[in-house]
């Protein structure tokens, strides 16, 4: 269990060190590829590609959802939750799954 959690822990870090450096990269490309010729400012290097990224993400609020439900999607109980609330739902009547719904704050469709 451990290790397992460890291994996990590890392979978290190292997507978002990877996907920040891909961000990073990007930004720079792009940047040193349009900024220069259109508006006469200088290139970047990668350091303040990671600036603008971070500044970027703080502006638009970032990226915690999108990531939060990524790590949900690869937990490894997911896919026997899902099929197990699949198939619930579908042994549901109309009536149990109105109640469902309005347990969880929301609405059928055709109550609204």
């Amino acid at each position: 269990m451990y290790k397992s959690r460890f291994y996990r822990g590890l392979a978290t870090i190292l997507a978002i060190a990877i996907l920040t450096s891909a961000g990073s990269a990007l930004i720079m490309v792009l940047w040193n590829a349009i900024i220069p010729g259109v508006c006469g400012f200088q290139t970047i290097n990668f350091v303040e590609a990671l600036g603008l990224l971070a500044l970027g993400l703080t502006l638009s609020g970032g990226i915690t959802i999108p990531l939060a439900a990524m790590l949900h999607l690869l937990h490894p109980g997911h896919r026997k939750r899902s099929h197990e609330l699949r198939e619930r739902w579908k042994n549901m009547s109309d009536e149990d799954r109105r109640a469902f719904m309005a347990a969880r704050g929301f609405t059928m469709h055709d109550e609204q």
